[in-house]
């Protein structure tokens, strides 16, 4: 978390701050990128930077954390308006990962860090479902879904349900993200994944 300095500047110059990191995270993989850059871009010396996040790491992570937390309040508001359709759900988070991530001043940042395996794979990655983020998976028990309508007949059956749903958006917002121009077109291979999971995959006659 950032300093309480931090937090007793202006908004408008934290927002400043933030805006020069989420630049500089866009330039380059993160092993690449440079604190003074950041520092410079923002128009403060270094030494002030550090001030405020004690590497860039935290601030990279700030920056997640600020995300995390509006698409936990998109789990909530989907859940509420769809009573527990768990596909209305990712398709919910979907959307607004790409909405979010699309505007002019995320768009570099979400791209480098979607790209970079080492971010994908750790639990600080934003975008992490499993139950040991306790942030987004409490949300994600049991009573919050329409239980009636998908093939789970017990938590461990929903726990994998949640996996590969997650896996599949994960992997189409990457899709997107390394090709905007044809946005539209994996936007639709991303529905058609999830209605292959959503009705399945073998026909009924070989069922």
């Amino acid at each position: 978390m950032p300093s309480k300095t931090f937090f007793n500047l202006p908004p408008e110059k934290q927002s400043v701050i933030l805006s020069a990191a989420k630049k500089e995270f866009a330039r380059a993989p993160f092993e690449q990128t440079s604190f003074m850059n950041i520092a410079k871009e923002a128009g403060i010396s270094r030494s002030n930077l550090y001030n405020y996040f004690f590497s860039k790491q935290e601030l990279l992570s700030y920056l997640l954390e600020n995300f995390k937390a509006s698409i936990i309040s998109v789990i909530k508001e989907s859940l509420k308006k769809s009573q527990g359709d768990i596909f209305q759900l990712f398709d919910d988070i979907f959307t607004y990962m790409l909405e979010y991530g699309f505007s002019k001043e995320n768009f570099g940042l979400f791209r480098s860090i979607l790209s970079n395996q080492r971010f994908t794979d750790q639990d600080q990655m934003f975008l992490t479902f499993h139950q040991r983020n306790e942030c987004i998976a409490e949300f994600f028990h049991y009573e919050s879904f329409q239980l009636q309508h998908i093939n789970a007949n017990s938590k461990e059956d929903l726990q994998s349900i949640l996996e590969i749903l997650t896996g599949i958006t994960i992997k189409s917002a990457i899709d997107v993200y390394n090709h905007p121009k044809e946005k539209e077109q994996f936007v639709k291979y991303y529905h058609n994944k999830i209605n292959l999971v959503k009705y399945g995959i073998l026909k009924k006659e070989d069922k």
